[in-house]
């Protein structure tokens, strides 16, 4: 923990890089559990209907997921037998 005196010169440059830092694991926890609900969706599509597989990446596009996330995420998934 860092602890600066309420006259230190770079008080304020501290407070404005610790509510960034605050923000960032906010975004990281945010998008953790974004991740587990995709995993979790993905999951319950049988690898065998190419169909439905088709349509959750059209919908992950939809909602502005980049296209080389998706296919990042396919191919770290697609053997599901390794997780």
């Amino acid at each position: 923990m860092v602890i600066l005196n309420a006259d230190h010169p770079e008080i304020l440059d501290f407070i404005d890089w610790k509510l960034k830092e605050e923000d960032k694991v906010f975004f990281l926890k945010l998008g953790s559990e974004q991740l587990i609900k995709l995993y979790e969706e993905y999951t319950k599509i049988p690898l065998s209907d190419k169909q439905a597989l088709n349509n959750f990446y059209e919908t992950l596009l939809k909602q502005g997921y980049p296209e080389n996330i998706i296919k990042r995420f396919d191919y770290l998934l697609s053997n599901r037998n390794l997780y």
